[in-house]
C-alpha cells in the first residue's frame, strides 16, 4: 500500500515538473480559435443569398472577396477581445463578451482544447 502511494505521488510530481514546459504558444490558442470561427463564418457566408447577376457571373470570386472580409474582421476582434492568459500549468484563452472574460479555450500538453461549440461562437460572432 505504502508504494502505491509513493508511486502516485512521483507520478503527480513527474507530471507537474513536465506540465509548465509544454504549454501552447498564444498563435496556437489564436489558431484554434481562428479555425473554428472561420468554419461559422462560411457557413454563414454559404447561407446568404446571392444576385442572379453576380451568382451566374462570378460566384467564386464573391465567395472568395467573402471569406477574405470575415478574415479581416476576425483578425480585428481577435486582437481587441482575444486575450491569452500563461498560467503556471496551463493557459487559457478567454473573450471578452459583453464585458465578461469567457473562456474559450485551455491549454496544456502541447494542445489546445475548445471551451466552446459553434453554436457559442455563432451568438459571439453575430
Amino acid at each position: 500500500m505504502k508504494r502505491v502511494v509513493v508511486l502516485i505521488v512521483l507520478f503527480a510530481v513527474a507530471l507537474l515538473a513536465v506540465l509548465p514546459f509544454t504549454k501552447p504558444s498564444n498563435l496556437e490558442h489564436e489558431a484554434a480559435v481562428r479555425s473554428i470561427a472561420m468554419k461559422v463564418a462560411n457557413q454563414k457566408l454559404a447561407d446568404v443569398p446571392l444576385p442572379d447577376a453576380v451568382a451566374e457571373a462570378a460566384p467564386e470570386t464573391v465567395s472568395a472577396l467573402g471569406s477574405v472580409m470575415a478574415m479581416q474582421a476576425l483578425d480585428a476582434f481577435m486582437r481587441q477581445h482575444f486575450k491569452v492568459r500563461d498560467y503556471v500549468f496551463v493557459t487559457v484563452g478567454t473573450v471578452n463578451y459583453h464585458g465578461m472574460n469567457v473562456p474559450v479555450t485551455v491549454g496544456a500538453l502541447g494542445k489546445v482544447y475548445l471551451l466552446t461549440d459553434e453554436a457559442k461562437i455563432q451568438r459571439i460572432i453575430h
